[in-house]
């Protein structure tokens, strides 16, 4: 995942390949393939953000088959929770991204005096908005669902922006399967389709508990 001379300092090499090992195994491919295209570095606010830069730009079509979340803006991804041995204070350590990049990394304290430590105690992993559910492998869907949906009257398509049709995410909560072809403009609620019964339902990040808006398409 990083190179010999890589430009993270060891307790930053140390968070991210636990970040890595958190997640599922496709996420953590999209994760080791940014942090590969890296090109620079920014440490700010006595270390507390760790700043990272791409190339090419995470705002490039080039960027796009990297993407760790098929989301646009910035979101906080992770949490880690974590001590320095033989220290007694718990260090957070927040993961953000910006278009589905990793971007920043945000300390509750300054992490500089254990910045060359590469062995630390994870006492827990977090990841935020349900991110542990949501994951952007892109499926093919019937075109009829989304003409379905514009021709709603019980929908206001306005408050939604819709997927392209061959770039529809998955989501699977509780061992169901859903088919992602909506979502608010905030990024906080979605449309899905529950693979099999082809009904519409609506999730929040909030309880990620789909509810059932229309019965057949």
């Amino acid at each position: 995942m990083f190179k010999k001379r890589t430009l993270f300092l060891p307790l930053e090499v140390s968070l991210l390949s636990s970040l890595c090992g958190a997640v599922p195994i496709e996420m953590a491919e999209h994760l080791k393939n940014q942090l590969s295209t890296i090109k620079k570095i920014q440490r700010i606010n006595d270390d507390r953000e760790v700043d990272l830069y791409y190339q090419p730009p995470i705002n490039s079509p080039d960027a796009a088959t990297n993407r760790i979340m098929p989301y646009v803006g910035e979101s906080k991804f992770a949490t880690i929770k974590f001590m320095i041995p033989e220290k007694t204070s718990e260090i957070l350590a927040d993961f953000w991204l910006v278009n589905g990049y990793l971007f920043s990394i945000n300390f509750n304290i300054s992490p500089k005096e254990y910045a060359k430590r590469d062995v630390i105690n994870v006492r827990e992993i977090l990841l935020h908005r349900g991110h542990e559910h949501l994951y952007g492998q892109y499926v093919e869907i019937t075109k009829s669902i989304i003409d379905f949906l514009e021709e709603s009257e019980n929908l206001n398509i306005n408050d939604w922006v819709m997927f392209e049709e061959n770039d529809i995410a998955t989501i699977r909560l509780a061992s169901e399967e859903y088919y992602v072809f909506a979502k608010h403009n905030s990024d906080s609620r979605f449309l899905l389709v529950k693979y099999g019964d082809r009904k519409i339902y609506h999730v929040e990040h909030e309880d990620l508990k789909p509810k059932l808006l229309k019965d057949n398409l």
